[in-house]
């Protein structure tokens, strides 16, 4: 809240648009904070409560980490698209279907969007780590501690937004979430680390997330890399802004840039992948009247 409560402040001082773009673009970059972070969030609370008020303070942490991890995964992969048809999404939406914006301003909007995405991990991961807080009766610490960095950061947003306005914004969103998350994960694990001294118990056979998160982070790289590599070889056919041809180039592009993540994530190891593969295929496998069917 305190982060876009800055962001409006600083963006008023731009040319107009400015803040609407940001706004846009922050609009798209909850989606999957919501499908990914906000569910995996909600999905493992309730059983890390239990476990640590049964005592198991070390599985429960396992447990968090592990949906941390898988989370991460997730969003990573929604990052890639994001970033490579950010702005072609932004028009279809709320170009070809609403006629709200121009071409100008979905090109506009699609760097701004991919800015902002660098932070989308941390935006995601603080709605799982903070839960691991409230699981252990901590409840306003995570607040405290996001509304101490978003005011300490408060002269990177100054400064980047008079270098590079709207997208100097972007960018210290993204640093600022980082910095929390950070600085949330370290102090989440030294409380579990107490927490299970006090039981006898210690955290050495847990795995973190640190680790992960920086492979994932390399493989999203490599994919935004050779991604927007492959934008720029399309041919003109596939360059202009009609809906069939805006719907082809994001396929092309999400298609190639999560291949290009998993192939990656394959090859550092990161074991997230083949768990989130087994969920798929065992999900194609079950008849129809056996799969579970949303809850309206």
């Amino acid at each position: 809240m305190v982060d876009e409560w800055i962001v409006k402040n600083q963006a008023s001082y731009l040319p107009a648009g400015a803040l609407s773009y940001l706004q846009y673009g922050r609009t798209l970059m909850r989606v999957p904070i919501g499908v990914f972070g906000m569910a995996i969030g909600v999905a493992s609370y309730p059983t890390v409560s239990r476990m640590i008020t049964g005592g198991n303070v070390v599985d429960a942490y396992g447990t968090l980490t592990h949906a941390l991890r898988l989370m991460l995964f997730m969003t990573f992969a929604a990052q890639i698209c994001l970033t490579l048809v950010g702005g072609d999404a932004a028009y279809i939406i709320w170009g070809l279907l609403s006629d709200r914006f121009t071409v100008q301003d979905a090109e506009a909007i699609g760097p701004i969007l991919g800015l902002l995405c660098l932070g989308l991990s941390g935006w995601a991961a603080q709605t799982v780590i903070s839960r691991g807080f409230y699981a252990l009766g901590s409840t306003w610490l995570p607040t405290i501690v996001g509304t101490a960095v978003a005011i300490c950061t408060i002269p990177l947003y100054i400064v980047l937004r008079r270098e590079w306005g709207a997208i100097g914004l972007a960018i210290a969103s993204a640093i600022a979430i980082l910095a929390y998350v950070a600085v949330l994960g370290w102090l989440q694990r030294r409380r579990f680390s107490r927490e299970a001294a006090m039981r006898g118990d210690r955290l050495d056979r847990v795995g973190g997330f640190l680790s992960a998160s920086l492979c994932m982070a390399s493989a999203t790289g490599v994919a935004i890399a050779g991604g927007l590599a492959i934008r720029l070889l399309l041919p003109r056919a596939l360059q202009n802004m009609d809906f069939f041809i805006v719907l082809m180039r994001s396929l092309i592009l999400c298609g190639t840039g999560l291949g290009i993540y998993v192939f990656v994530a394959r090859q550092l190891g990161v074991r997230e992948f083949a768990e989130v593969e087994g969920m798929l295929v065992r999900w194609l496998k079950l008849p129809d009247g056996n799969r579970t069917k949303p809850q309206r």
